[in-house]
């Protein structure tokens, strides 16, 4: 009896734990099957057989007229139950932008004051360079460390703005945990490339302690603004995902420090593995340097000289 229930328990932790590690992934789309899956997107949105990452298949957003109609590429989030997410894509914008774009917008609930939060296009200058929030936009965050409205949150880590024009493909990540109700708790990561550009904390991002502690629905493009200057531009997206958890606790080889134990996507080394390139915005969040290459030997090492410092987050 005791070996059958061993068995049993075996069984289902082969069957079924796998699959709960990737319950938190919501949508990884890379857009090759031409199918928007499970979002929701307006006229303005349309699929692009070619012309995403490597000339793939991906999604774009026509930018000819002002507002907001028929803009938004859509996810609902309600039934997650989540205040905290991951978003990541690549990203890269033709023509001229003008008018900015709501760009990635998470919306608070539906029902009691929506406490939205807005990773915003400036209208002004096109860039991205703050997230805005308390409400819908009565306070700004600004990766360089300014602030707008009467919020006082933590910068932890502040950069310059992220300039996504020019028709160039580029990375865009960011992790969000919405305040709990009342409670100025709420944080923000952003990474460009790569690289960790802003990390925010004690932010003021549910004020109404009515509301829920989740994030009802994301939304990508959508709004542009009057200053829009009538002519088209596009916003290319590729390589979508969306997953509802918390950001993982590093694990790093302090012993190695240009090693990490929990990155999955980097080359294994002695068990560890590697990060470099694409995997600088692993869990350990390191920059190889030419020392550390060299202190590790082989090919691991080749070509990844060039400085930098190792940043744990």
């Amino acid at each position: 009896m005791r070996d059958k229930t061993l068995l049993l328990i075996w069984v289902f932790v082969f069957i079924f734990v796998p699959r709960l590690s990737f319950a938190a992934e919501i949508i990884n789309y890379n857009f090759n099957t031409q199918s928007f899956g499970i979002l929701s997107h307006g006229s303005y949105w349309t699929m692009q057989p070619s012309g995403g990452v490597d000339n793939s298949p991906a999604v774009r957003l026509e930018y000819s007229v002002a507002g907001t109609s028929d803009k938004a590429l859509g996810l609902a989030l309600s039934s997650y139950e989540s205040n905290e997410y991951y978003v990541e894509f690549d990203v890269r914008a033709d023509g001229v932008p003008s008018g900015g774009s709501k760009y990635v917008k998470f919306f608070g609930s539906s029902v009691a004051s929506q406490n939205n939060m807005t990773f915003g296009l400036s209208y002004t200058s096109n860039t991205q360079k703050e997230v805005s929030y308390y409400g819908d936009t009565i306070c700004s965050a600004a990766w360089d460390g300014t602030t707008g409205g009467s919020c006082t949150p933590t910068f932890v880590v502040q950069s310059s703005t992220i300039d996504i024009r020019g028709g160039t493909w580029g990375r865009y990540k960011l992790w969000v945990k919405r305040a709990s109700p009342g409670v100025e708790n709420g944080e923000v990561k952003v990474w460009w490339n790569g690289v960790l550009r802003a990390h925010i904390t004690e932010m003021d991002s549910n004020p109404s302690s009515s509301s829920t502690a989740f994030f009802y629905s994301l939304e990508l493009g959508g709004y542009n603004h009057s200053t829009f200057n009538g002519t088209p531009w596009y916003l290319w997206i590729d390589n979508l995902v969306v997953s509802a958890e918390a950001i993982p606790t590093p694990i790093c080889d302090f012993g190695h420090p240009y090693l990490c134990t929990t990155e999955e996507t980097c080359e294994a080394v002695s068990g560890l593995h590697w990060c470099y390139s694409a995997c600088w915005d692993s869990v350990c969040d390191e920059t190889p340097t030419a020392a550390g290459a060299a202190s590790l030997g082989g090919t691991q090492g080749a070509g990844l000289g060039g400085g930098g410092s190792v940043m744990i987050q």
